[in-house]
């Protein structure tokens, strides 16, 4: 706000410089009403004196005037007259507390009966009598301990008689008219009414003292009301600002690490890619950071770790750019994007690449435990992208990054001409799945499920196949796409309706009870209703429910536990089945297997790969199967592709067999031929595969 608000001691009280300032109004008033007393006192005492000496004169020359040869007024007439009125002026005084006195020293050599005793004042009358300045003096001084108010007047000879009278006593022509004669000394004695004025002037400093501590006492009491009632706003306001001002940081950065997030990033992208096409540069890059195993940390270190590593991966990647040529962002979970201008710290994609899978390589200190952090990289450059424009890099770089991980952990990959391919290559297809989904096009093909025990046709499992202008489409191709474009449910339940036509036409025309796998994709277990979408597919294909089993990979299971808890005990309570699909490839499998009770388990194919030579898989491969029976739950093996591993697995006491050596998966007229042929001659499972 720029100010500060007094302290709560300084709204109760009085502070140092509150007294002061009262103190100095009290000082003000009381010397102000001295001043202005003592002013009026002097100006009246000057014009009493004043006065005194205009009486004086008016007196001797009304008797000068009738001055003749028989009516002779002696030259100390005039003392006599100052005595006179000096004596009236005493009287007054007395009742006053003003004492006027008035002497009439005269000039050296004047035969009149006063003289003056001070030699200043001697000095003085002298100056007036022998100058052209005939002017009155004033002075007021401290004198005998006494305020003394003084004028003297000149005494100027104004008539002839006063003249021939002054002559005549003197015994020559010394005087003419104008001429000084003497002087008027005029004193006030002001001390005592000075004395009564100070009295006053206290008083009134006292009473204006008295009612400044009044006036601050109430404005300090309206004041300190008034200062709560704003201290409460600002506050309000304070918190309205900081609140703004977070919210705006949030809108911006991400709140764990402090980098940019996502909006903040492409924005910057999108000035990258102006500047790109006005030509002002071309070397910008983005690069698309996913950590490796980063679910591992959190689950087995917990949460605390998992931040703290993100916070140090945020940090590192930070490090190697500064704010003006470069941009780093976590664009949510474990995602970071890095955005830089080649030239300056890096030269080439390849060394950006490679400085970011070298700064991670130092592991993490958290709680005395060590993090070994590894990521995946995908790297792409604006000029490279098809489409010169910030979703196209992202797209472009997001490519990378999947290659890489396809590579391996801790790699990073450049998009190049034939991620290019790749790309154009995805986003038609991109553009032609939503029609395939709404016309049909994607169908399903069934991949027989072996009793291992009795050779029979268990039931099937149920694949997405999608042939677009007369080639196939591999699922891996498509399924991500439909993941990120949002038609994934709409493809799983697509494929779910057709596996279930499938099995109720098949059960008819066989009279055999058909079992039918089918799959669901992680996000479908992030939106509601799932279950009762797939209960109504039930309804209107006439599946029964205890004919259906719902795969969950066990990805699915690990990133989104409670939405798959509440979908499969819905499900359940209906009679379908649940299956844990590739079991193994995760990390926290046997604590959800005690968790969320499956009836199957479908141990994932890379555990029979190479399980006849490798002593260590067989081991794992046979506790996996003990700990699944010993939970009463049917076991299914994939990925049975010779004889030899069949004959392994069945020794083990798997129960259902799925892979090559059986069948690949059937269109939907071979399935119904095979099952039914099946059923029919017992086949065991591998007159079964020369079958399919």
């Amino acid at each position: 706000m720029g100010k500060t608000l007094p302290s709560t001691a300084a709204k109760r009280g009085f502070n140092a410089s509150t007294i002061l300032i009262v103190l100095l109004f009290a000082l003000v008033i009381s010397t102000g009403f001295f001043a202005i007393v003592t002013t009026e006192l002097v100006r009246t005492q000057v014009n009493e004196r004043k006065y005194l000496v205009d009486a004086t004169n008016a007196f001797t020359n009304t008797y000068s005037e009738e001055r003749n040869k028989d009516n002779v007024v002696p030259a100390v007439f005039r003392r006599l007259a100052i005595e006179h009125l000096d004596m009236v002026k005493q009287s007054e005084a007395d009742q006053r507390e003003t004492p006027i006195t008035m002497r009439m020293p005269g000039m050296p050599g004047l035969e009149i009966r006063t003289v003056e005793a001070d030699t200043r004042i001697k000095n003085i009358i002298s100056r007036i009598g022998m100058g052209d300045d005939r002017s009155v003096y004033e002075e007021h001084l401290i004198e005998d301990d006494r305020f003394i108010g003084r004028t003297i007047f000149p005494s100027i000879a104004s008539n002839e008689n006063c003249v021939s009278c002054h002559n005549e006593l003197l015994g020559s022509t010394r005087y003419k008219l104008g001429d000084v004669m003497g002087a008027y000394v005029v004193e006030s004695d002001l001390t005592q009414i000075t004395y009564t004025n100070l009295a006053y002037a206290l008083l009134t400093g006292g009473i204006a003292l008295l009612g400044g501590i009044l006036v601050v006492r109430r404005e300090h009491s309206r004041a300190g009301r008034v200062i709560t009632s704003l201290e409460g706003q600002v506050t309000a306001e304070r918190d309205k600002r900081e609140a703004e001002a977070y919210a705006n940081f949030l809108s911006s950065h991400d709140a764990l690490t402090g980098l940019s997030n996502r909006n903040m990033f492409r924005d910057r992208l999108d000035k990258e890619v102006k500047s790109y096409k006005t030509g002002r540069q071309s070397g910008t890059f983005v690069a698309l950071i996913d950590l490796d195993d980063f679910k591992l940390v959190n689950d087995s270190m917990g949460h605390d770790a998992g931040d703290a590593l993100l916070i140090e991966v945020g940090r590192r990647l930070n490090s190697l750019i500064d704010s003006k040529n470069g941009l780093t962002a976590r664009f949510g979970g474990d995602e970071f994007a890095f955005l830089v201008q080649l030239g300056s710290r890096f030269t080439s994609a390849d060394q950006l690449g490679e400085e970011i899978i070298q700064v991670m390589q130092k592991p993490v200190s958290f709680r005395e435990l060590s993090i070994q952090i590894r990521c995946s990289v995908g790297v792409a450059a604006l000029a490279e992208a098809p489409k010169k424009s910030s979703i196209s890099l992202l797209k472009a770089a997001d490519t990378a990054l999947y290659s890489a991980k396809k590579l391996g952990k801790g790699r990073f990959r450049i998009f190049d001409a034939e991620l290019r391919d790749c790309m154009v290559r995805r986003s038609e297809l991109a553009a032609a799945l939503p029609d395939a989904i709404r016309n049909g096009d994607i169908c399903a093909a069934f991949q027989p499920q072996i009793d291992l025990n009795t050779g029979k046709y268990r039931g099937f499992e149920a694949l997405a196949r999608w042939t677009w202008h007369g080639q196939e489409i591999v699922p891996d191709r498509f399924i991500p796409i439909a993941e990120e474009t949002g038609l994934i449910r709409e493809l799983d339940l697509l494929v779910l309706r057709k596996a279930a036509e499938f099995a109720v036409k098949l059960e008819k025309s066989s009279k055999h009870t058909v079992r039918m796998s089918s799959n669901m994709s992680a996000l479908n277990f992030r939106t509601a209703g799932l279950a009762q979408d797939i209960l109504f597919i039930l309804s209107e294909t006439g599946l029964l429910p205890e004919q259906l089993t719902i795969e969950v990979t066990e990805t699915v299971l690990m990133e989104n536990w409670g939405e798959v808890h509440d979908v499969v005990e819905t499900l359940r309570a209906q009679g379908i089945r649940a299956a844990l699909d590739d079991f193994g490839t995760g990390y926290s499998s046997l604590s959800y297997l005690s968790q969320l009770q499956f009836e199957e388990i479908k141990i994932d194919r890379s555990f029979v790969v190479d399980l006849c030579e490798d002593s260590q898989k067989r081991a794992l491969f046979s506790g996996i199967v003990d700990l699944s029976k010993g939970l009463g739950q049917t076991v299914i093996i994939e990925g049975i592709e010779t004889e030899e591993q069949a004959n392994f697995v069945v020794g083990k006491g798997a129960h259902i067999g799925q892979g090559f050596l059986f069948s690949k998966p059937l269109q939907e007229d071979i399935a119904a031929d095979a099952f039914i042929e099946n059923i029919t001659y017992g086949n065991n499972y591998i007159n079964l595969r020369k079958t399919a």
